[in-house]
């Protein structure tokens, strides 16, 4: 199952998964207290759900039994979502009505076309890898995927770095400079 990830992978997921899983849950309350909370609450458990559908163990109880196209489209599905949902947060925050609006049109779309895609490569049928069926994605699928967490990392970064430097408030300006950090991480994951 594991052979062809790094061993120090094997436990670094779960355990930044499991770290993500419990920030969620332990900041639930907040986000149902204060409604400007729930969005980045959204996109953070959204990305969550991603993480866990992303665990070595899931993905390959998903390829012995049950559909295989299943898991990765809702596991992409949930990141594209919570790019949305984080990208939309930043937007608000930054009073960028256009970037809001591009971002309410742009999910669904998003989602509507990775869909087709992977309608359209299910008469591929899943292959045998490390004893499970497993997804392989048309290069098209992975271009369209890519694409969306960039444009939406680089203008979370773009935002975040932005506003982070012209704030007043130093902790809020830490705040947003260590979110466009990470957007930057995020998207060098994706470009690479």
């Amino acid at each position: 199952m594991s052979a062809h990830l790094p061993a120090w992978l094997t436990w670094y997921q779960p355990l930044t998964t499991g770290f993500l899983a419990a920030a969620v849950l332990s900041s639930l309350p907040g986000a149902v207290r204060h409604p400007r909370q729930r969005l980045l609450w959204g996109g953070v458990a959204l990305a969550a759900v991603a993480m866990v559908l992303d665990l070595p163990s899931l993905r390959h109880a998903s390829g012995t039994h049950g559909v295989p196209w299943t898991l990765p489209l809702v596991r992409n599905a949930a990141g594209v979502l919570s790019a949305g949902a984080v990208l939309l947060f930043v937007a608000r925050a930054a009073d960028k009505p256009r970037l809001r609006t591009a971002v309410r049109a742009g999910a669904p779309i998003a989602l509507a076309v990775l869909s087709a895609l992977v309608l359209a490569e299910r008469s591929r049928g899943p292959t045998l890898v490390d004893g499970a069926l497993r997804v392989t994605h048309s290069a098209l699928y992975w271009l369209v995927l890519g694409g969306i967490h960039l444009a939406a990392n680089t203008a979370c970064a773009t935002l975040c770095l932005h506003h982070g430097r012209r704030t007043a408030d130093r902790g809020l300006g830490l705040s947003l400079r260590l979110f466009g950090a990470g957007a930057v991480c995020a998207g060098l994951y994706w470009a690479g």
